[in-house]
């Protein structure tokens, strides 16, 4: 006997989408926002549990007429020293912000595959509206990358299955390669577990500016990019969005004047840069500028090559890392090794006279 039902459509009740931000985010939907490190991703998120605190608007000009709730699941920001102060710099109600596990939290980091119970609860309890995860990677189990597709996909599954079950919207912020080839939001959203992917960036040609746009839609019409900006507040940082009219007087994005031949000789030199282990991504883009490619450059390189930046610790500090999958991870820790005195070993880029590259 088949384990399958025959659904006639006619016998099937249509259900409407309950927006919290059109169209970017939705109850009973996983939304994946993506972008380079410290680009402002996070404080995206506590703008937003912000205003759905205040019963909005929310950055479309929605209002609830009541106060929203959101738990925050984040792995690396303290409650008290980092969570609470930019959530007040954003006029948070803060009695209608959670957080559940976490750095500083009394009982440790909460892991998507062994604390189900405990996030379910926590939802039930408060009442959650929205929950945030930030960032997804940091909720793996020790030793797991975080662009392992089979982790990412076994993570998915109960966070799909929460949004639905407890009709919350569930909001993952990662940092990897933006539309990354091996766990990108093409990829993941193929499987039916996330509904919208949100890309963040700055503008290489305005700096200070961010642009937010919709890169996939399962459930909603497409979006041109919103643009936004961080302003200082007190002693903290928020997030100021623009308005259509700033937005329509340049591009979001900019692309580069054109220079054949540029991309792949970034590629090559990236490619050679970390064929032996992984590279700070602040001495890839001062190496690489001094052999002639651009940080826009090496950014599409990295992307085209499907080279994921993870953090690890150097000298006690947290910082990013360029790698090369297909190069053994070091098992030495990272203040061990030297992989940063062979960036000036790497050919540079010269174009010719013009200013053009060779095709």
């Amino acid at each position: 006997m088949s384990n399958f039902r025959l659904v006639r459509f006619d016998q099937v009740e249509a259900v409407a989408l309950d927006w919290l931000w059109f169209p970017f985010l939705a109850r009973g939907q996983v939304a994946l926002l993506e972008g380079p490190p410290a680009c402002g991703k996070s404080f995206l998120t506590i703008d937003l549990a912000a205003r759905l605190s205040r019963g909005g608007p929310t950055p479309d000009g929605r209002c609830f007429g009541r106060r929203l709730r959101t738990l925050f699941l984040n792995a690396e920001d303290h409650p008290a020293t980092a969570l609470r102060p930019r959530l007040a710099a954003a006029g948070a109600h803060l009695p209608s912000v959670f957080a559940l596990g976490g750095a500083g939290h009394e009982t440790g980091r909460i892991q998507l595959l062994g604390d189900r119970c405990e996030i379910d609860d926590a939802i039930v309890e408060a009442g959650i509206d929205l929950v945030v995860l930030d960032p997804l990677s940091a909720f793996f189990p020790t030793g797991v990358r975080g662009f392992d597709e089979r982790m990412l996909l076994a993570a998915l599954r109960p966070l799909a299955e929460l949004a639905v079950g407890h009709n919350v919207a569930v909001l993952i912020v990662r940092r990897t390669d933006p539309a990354g080839r091996r766990d990108g939001p093409a990829r993941v959203a193929s499987q039916g577990l996330v509904a919208t992917a949100l890309e963040l960036r700055p503008d290489p040609a305005e700096p200070g500016r961010l642009a937010l746009a919709l890169t996939k839609s399962t459930i909603g019409p497409s979006s041109p990019p919103v643009g936004c900006r961080l302003v200082a507040e007190a002693d903290s940082l928020r997030l100021d969005w623009l308005s259509a009219t700033e937005m329509a007087e340049r591009p979001a994005l900019p692309e580069e004047p054109a220079r054949p031949g540029a991309l792949a000789a970034a590629k090559a030199w990236l490619k050679a840069a970390l064929s032996r282990g992984p590279v700070a991504s602040k001495a890839v883009y001062a190496a690489g500028a001094a052999a002639g490619h651009s940080q826009r450059t090496l950014e599409r390189a990295k992307m085209d090559l499907g080279f994921p930046a993870e953090a690890e610790v150097r000298d006690g500090r947290r910082e990013y890392v360029w790698l090369d999958p297909a190069v053994p991870y070091p098992t030495e820790p990272a203040g061990a090794r030297e992989p940063l005195a062979d960036l000036a070993d790497q050919p540079t880029h010269s174009p010719p006279a013009g200013g053009r590259d060779p095709p």
